[in-house]
């Protein structure tokens, strides 16, 4: 008879000492999974800000290597899609290296369309009297915790040639 209270106490006891383990485990829990969703979302932020300030550095070199002109011929410049609105981007207001930044930096945008998307057009702007070219680019990659993250990617860089083939001094401080 001994023997079988003892082990009700026993039982008794252990249920007792086990029932305070269940809080500090869930809050180990909830601390792993939230440290590997913000590692997540820093990972996927990183991904998108690179992809997009990448395009936008590529948009930069191919504008800087185009040749000089006025208004493009719609016929050469690729089709540029507005994303908002879902018609073309009017190009004949575009200049050629307008034209060339902008095609190329849809087209590494699209190399990296798998995760990161573009929300935006992007936005090549040569100023001819600083000598500078500037490409802004919209990119968007989604995170588990806090949704849609847009990411712009921002490059500027000389111009060698402006109008009438002239060298110029191009002006950092417009970048």
């Amino acid at each position: 008879m001994r023997n079988t209270s003892t082990r009700s106490l026993v039982r008794r006891s252990r249920c007792i000492r086990e029932s305070g383990e269940v809080f500090p485990v869930a809050i180990l829990f909830g601390g792993v999974l939230i440290t590997i969703l913000i590692g997540v979302h820093v990972v996927l932020h990183s991904l998108a800000s690179t992809a997009a300030q990448a395009a936008a550095d590529s948009g930069v070199a191919a504008a800087q290597a185009a040749p000089l002109g006025g208004a493009t011929d719609p016929a050469l410049c690729p089709p540029l899609t507005d994303l908002d609105t879902g018609g073309e981007v009017d190009l004949l207001t575009f200049s050629e290296r307008q034209c060339q930044g902008a095609s190329a930096t849809w087209a590494a945008m699209r190399a990296s369309t798998n995760m990161v998307g573009q929300y935006q057009p992007p936005a090549v702007v040569v100023d001819n009297e600083a000598g500078v070219v500037k490409v802004l680019t919209f990119g968007s990659i989604v995170s588990p915790m806090l949704g849609q993250i847009e990411v712009i990617g921002v490059a500027c860089g000389p111009l060698d040639l402006v109008g009438n083939s002239a060298p110029t001094r191009a002006d950092a401080g417009a970048c």
